[in-house]
């Protein structure tokens, strides 16, 4: 299928970010590599100092023509300036917005962050969008932004975890990187078992303490308003994302709209118990495949997934 990528935003670069993007260039030889390294771990300890520290450093950005304050301390704001997310980022979310959003259809993004993704769905195609955003500091840049832009009207923005059932939770954010914030205890585990010992070392004698806030948890059938007609849904949540797709049930069986969510494997590549859920609603399961390059996407159908490793798969109750 044919997508014309774009990243519509711009942004003016502070100290901040130039050397957060020095720290995401790819070393050229292994000892480059090292001293990536070090000043990574010294620059996130610092930057998650300013975070726990409600520090903003404010910058200004534009999406097309239009400007609005960009919070350098957000790292989530990276998807507007790392030389990777140039041309697009995320480019399977991209696509999954362009090729199954109609013009003046109804988006819910589920873990917005500042709504990189909202605001294409509002903009792009007058889209009516639910934001999900459960770190309150990331929703004030949401809701922020959301004004700047002139989207109040179309952007609806609810600071809430989505999940199976009400309840309220400890949000956990580990480190600088907002992007993954999490309720999911394995997933939290699974990141802490992956922090290298010298930055564990520097967050010791540092004494580091993750940042935590109460989280209210809502169901998403709760939510929107059962007379509305959803038609794309994107959850990303990390690793709550069965949870919150069992709130949502109502949802699915009344619009059939289309689901993109991240999936980390397991050391058995298994789907597990997605395969099961999907199943009772008679959706089918498809690998997203991007093509930057040549304004392509294809859509393969899940059979077999890499142990360890991350993937957006789109659920669909019609065959692609």
């Amino acid at each position: 299928m044919k997508v014309k990528y774009c990243n519509p935003y711009l942004i003016k670069e502070n100290l901040l970010i130039k050397i957060y993007k020095y720290c995401g260039k790819k070393p050229s030889n292994k000892l480059s590599s090292y001293w990536s390294y070090l000043v990574l771990i010294i620059f996130r300890r610092f930057a998650f100092a300013f975070v726990a520290r409600g520090i903003k450093l404010p910058t200004t950005a534009y999406y097309a023509e239009k400007k609005f304050i960009a919070r350098s301390t957000n790292s989530q704001f990276h998807s507007i300036y790392f030389e990777d997310y140039n041309q697009v980022y995320e480019p399977d979310v991209f696509a999954v917005i362009e090729l199954f959003l109609p013009q003046d259809g109804v988006f819910i993004d589920v873990g917005s962050n500042w709504g990189h993704h909202s605001f294409i769905a509002a903009l792009e195609k007058n889209a009516k969008v639910y934001s999900f955003e459960p770190n309150h500091s990331v929703f004030t840049d949401l809701i922020g932004i959301a004004r700047s832009l002139g989207c109040e009207t179309r952007v609806r923005g609810f600071n809430v975890g989505c999940g199976a059932s009400e309840g309220q939770f400890e949000l956990t954010q580990l480190g600088f990187e907002s992007g993954v914030g999490s309720l999911s205890q394995d997933f939290l585990k699974n990141r802490q078992d992956a922090i290298r010992w010298p930055e564990r070392l520097i967050n010791r004698i540092t004494f580091k303490r993750d940042i935590k806030n109460a989280v209210v948890v809502r169901k998403l059938d709760d939510l929107i308003d059962p007379n509305v007609k959803v038609d794309v849904i994107k959850i990303d949540v990390e690793g709550a994302e069965l949870e919150c797709l069992k709130g949502a049930t109502s949802i699915l069986s009344r619009s059939r709209p289309k689901i993109l969510f991240e999936l980390h494997t397991d050391a058995d590549g298994s789907i597990g118990s997605f395969a099961t859920f999907f199943e009772t609603l008679n959706y089918k399961l498809y690998i997203v495949e991007p093509n930057v390059e040549k304004d392509e996407c294809a859509f393969r159908e899940l059979t077999t997934l890499t142990p360890f490793k991350q993937y957006n798969i789109l659920a669909s109750a019609n065959p692609l």
